[in-house]
């Protein structure tokens, strides 16, 4: 009976590199979700790499599942303040400016364009 020299799994040998690339794909997202200037630059990002391994019934073999996750950072919270204002009717709407506030300047009139003489060249 001939001895068969054998080498442990790792994480390159198992679903034949599988994990490996899943992982890659993770990392992509992950550098993608970091350079989105929407997201909260300083906030922890994960890559989760999960085997679940079950055992056959004779205690030899192993069904191996592989997958990969990731968790992103959350879009930047942004605030900002509105009010309620109503219609003539009564219906309320959200608006931007408090209309309870008086106006105190008159807006400006359009302004008028003008073609400017140019320099008398010499």
């Amino acid at each position: 009976m001939t001895t068969q020299q054998t080498k442990p799994a790792d994480l390159a040998t198992i679903a034949r590199g599988a994990l490996m690339e899943l992982f890659t794909i993770e990392a992509a997202r992950v550098a993608a979700n970091i350079a989105d200037v929407q997201t909260v630059a300083t906030a922890p990002r994960e890559i989760i790499l999960r085997l679940k391994i079950k055992p056959t019934s004779d205690r030899v073999g192993l069904d191996i599942e592989s997958t990969a996750s990731s968790k992103m950072a959350s879009v930047a919270k942004h605030s900002s303040t509105a009010y309620i204002a109503k219609d003539k009717a009564g219906k309320a709407y959200i608006v931007t400016e408090d209309q309870r506030q008086q106006m105190l300047f008159e807006p400006p009139a359009k302004a008028e364009v003008f073609d400017m003489p140019q320099a008398n060249q010499a």
